[in-house]
């Protein structure tokens, strides 16, 4: 039994004087880094860099291809579009401030009617002018009519846009 502790003793001993001089040498600090030199990876200075390797970035502006960056994307713009003079009374009134209170269907030209902020009704048909910005009645469908408007976007450019009015929901349950 002395034997045995003795021998585990001494195998212990051993390894753990094994284990430690292997691993570290004299002289070396195991918190140290490797330099970049040891690695391989060595930097050249910026006196060593010639001038035939460095490229030069040279913006040139394309005034062809590209927007004025001195005009803002928005605002500043007083470009107009020709509307021509009114002919129809609907012609002074934003078409947000309209509201379409009826369709006659299923005759060969359908017409609506539309209703001014003033109160008074007016009768469209497909063509008919309608809005500041130039709008005419393209559609008229069972339930609201389509007006094709034009208008200027930020980039100065003149577009068309569909706006719809629709016919008010019918409430049920209210009497009147």
């Amino acid at each position: 039994m002395r034997r045995f502790v003795f021998l585990s003793a001494v195998i212990i001993l051993f390894s753990f004087l094994l284990m430690n001089s292997g691993c570290k040498k004299e002289g070396t600090n195991i918190t140290k880094k490797t330099s970049y030199k040891k690695r391989g990876r060595i930097k050249k200075a910026p006196s060593q860099v010639t001038k035939a390797t460095e490229k030069k970035f040279i913006y040139t502006y394309d005034m062809f291809r590209s927007r004025d960056p001195f005009q803002p994307y928005i605002g500043n713009r007083k470009i107009k579009l020709k509307t021509g003079p009114i002919v129809h009374p609907l012609q002074k009134y934003d078409l947000s401030s309209l509201s379409l209170k009826g369709i006659v269907w299923g005759i060969s030209s359908p017409t609506a009617l539309i209703e001014a902020p003033d109160g008074k009704g007016y009768s469209v048909r497909v063509g008919t002018p309608i809005g500041k910005n130039g709008g005419k009645v393209w559609k008229i469908l069972s339930d609201k009519i389509i007006i094709l408007e034009k208008y200027v976007d930020y980039k100065g450019e003149i577009k068309t846009r569909k706006v719809y009015l629709t016919l008010p929901q019918k409430e049920e349950g209210v009497t009147p």
